[in-house]
């Protein structure tokens, strides 16, 4: 089976972004990471909004996910991606109906209801991905040095700048 590497260089590989990160994961230098997470954002138009998607769900202050805290019950029983009807990259097109903005859903059992159906849509690395998505926390357990620092390291300007915390005067 060819590397991760070796599937980047490939315009027709796919390489999924929970196998990225992971193996992003186990890099040392953070300008390694950078040009692996850019590598894969400029493969295609897919790529690219997958991994702006990703960091815009998971990192940007204004993005309020509308669904409750924790994990909802959910069985993703796919053994790997190709037995799965669904990936990550397909799931974030209906996450306009979980955030808050004007084409939410309506009802919180509605919003929960598509949430749970996408994880179980999905391989279970894509619903734990999208689990953290959802709490706006990447686990550093699962995707050691996978921070909003990198992202923004790697992509400028995709996220607003960060705010800085006012400093109380004594």
């Amino acid at each position: 089976m060819a590397t991760i590497e070796q599937r980047l260089k490939n315009p027709r590989d796919r390489v999924y972004l929970p196998e990225l990160l992971k193996h992003i994961s186990k890099m040392e230098s953070q300008e390694e990471k950078v040009l692996i997470l850019r590598e894969f954002a400029n493969r295609n138009a897919e790529c690219l909004g997958l991994a702006k998607d990703f960091m815009q769900f998971t990192w940007h202050p204004k993005i309020k996910w509308m669904l409750p805290e924790g994990t909802p019950p959910y069985r993703s029983d796919y053994p790997d991606y190709s037995l799965a009807p669904s990936t990550l990259s397909q799931a974030i097109k209906k996450f306009k109906y979980l955030v808050q903005c004007p084409t939410m859903a309506a009802s919180p059992i509605k919003r929960e209801q598509i949430f749970i159906q996408l994880l179980e849509s999905m391989y279970t690395e894509d619903s734990k991905l999208m689990m953290m998505m959802k709490e706006q926390k990447i686990d550093q357990r699962v995707y050691r040095d996978v921070t909003e620092d990198l992202f923004r390291a790697a992509f400028a300007g995709w996220l607003p700048p960060k705010e800085n915390p006012t400093k109380d005067s004594v």
